[in-house]
């Protein structure tokens, strides 16, 4: 089968199979013969098998269109053929010759397609100055390189448009480049930066800025897709909210929403996300006040903590988390009250303490009193 494509030139003719082998004049599909001529377009249209699970907006085919004056035009669309995304733009003509010509150059020798894709395909038509159409096709698994450059990455770098498959299966990561949690609730806000490499804390009595540049990275890696899909989830304003998110990435829009993590399941990450930034914070509280250590650069306030303590009782379900009292210790005794209110002893097993809020996991009341 000739992979013809009839979207763009309409002098085009269309494909004849019984004159595929004939010669090379503009009745003849030119395919997988290797380019001649003095290349002036390429379109290139990348096709993804969407998996089950893909959203109405994933990306599922792309088509890039560069022509030697300059015009460059990129349509992506959806499982339903939806236009997610339509782009129009000039760039300088030596550049687009220069894109088109790497392309031509490359396809003028014989290439190695692999033909039978797992996760794509694309399809790929040049044209020369004469009006005769040359076709190629291959999964998009290919690692093509030309001047030592990887074609895909260079047209990605070039275009300024990260986002293109190309001859690969996947664009440029879209990485999470900044994180800002702020609580609705008591103000407090905590911002992850990766170009600074800093965790920074601030309430209204607290103020802290963490240098951990390796696990801030790690932390915006890990939780960089699950932000993106948490924000299709975002309550209505007219809903209590008890949070409000912002994440800034490698390109594309930023990203705000916010929403109640007592009410929506799709926020339960954030209960992940908060524990690790908080053993971050602890880890790094710690290790200032042992060893003065001057990755924490900036710290105020830091009365603003919670001492927590966990008792164990034959009355309790399980061992239970309560707001300590003065002069708490651990194996200490105390007053407590259950999960239906009553009032019952218990014994302190450990003890930790907790720097500012964003408490998602239910309230937790007050040691009574020790025994």
């Amino acid at each position: 089968m000739c992979p013809y494509i009839w979207t763009h030139v309409n002098h085009y003719p269309p494909y004849n199979p019984d004159v595929k082998e004939k010669g090379n004049d503009m009745n003849t599909c030119n395919y997988l013969k290797k380019f001649e001529g003095t290349a002036t377009l390429i379109r290139l249209v990348t096709s993804i098998d969407p998996p089950i699970c893909a959203s109405n907006d994933t990306v599922i085919q792309q088509r890039l269109t560069i022509i030697d004056n300059g015009a460059v035009s990129l349509i992506s669309t959806a499982r339903n053929k939806e236009i997610i995304e339509s782009l129009n733009f000039d760039i300088e003509r030596s550049v687009a010759r220069d894109l088109i010509m790497k392309i031509a150059r490359f396809f003028s020798k014989p290439v190695d397609n692999k033909r039978y894709p797992v996760v794509g395909n694309y399809d790929l038509t040049i044209t020369n100055s004469d009006g005769i159409s040359y076709f190629y096709d291959g999964s998009l698994n290919n690692n093509y390189t030309i001047d030592g450059d990887n074609i895909s990455e260079y047209f990605r770098s070039i275009l300024d448009l990260p986002q293109l498959l190309v001859f690969e299966d996947h664009g440029r990561k879209k990485d999470l480049l900044k994180l800002r949690l702020s609580s609705v609730l008591d103000g407090a806000l905590i911002e992850l930066d990766v170009k600074e490499g800093t965790l920074a804390y601030r309430s209204q009595k607290c103020k802290l800025v963490i240098n951990d540049e390796q696990e801030v990275k790690a932390i915006l890696a890990k939780y960089g897709e699950r932000i993106l899909e948490g924000r299709k989830h975002s309550s209505l304003s007219t809903e209590i909210w008890n949070f409000m998110l912002n994440a800034e990435y490698s390109y594309g829009e930023d990203l705000e929403f916010g929403g109640n993590t007592k009410w929506n399941s799709h926020y339960h990450f954030l209960d992940e996300l908060l524990k690790e930034i908080r053993n971050l914070i602890s880890a790094g509280l710690s290790t200032y006040i042992f060893s003065q250590d001057k990755s924490l650069t900036d710290i105020s306030g830091l009365t603003n903590y919670q001492e927590l303590c966990l008792v164990e009782s034959n009355d309790l379900f399980h061992p239970k988390w309560y707001l300590s009292c003065d002069g708490i210790s651990v194996n200490d005794y105390v007053l407590v009250k259950d999960e239906s209110g009553s009032i019952i002893i218990g014994q302190v097993v450990q003890m930790k303490r907790e720097y500012g809020g964003f408490e998602v996991e239910g309230s937790i009341t007050h040691i009574i009193k020790k025994l």
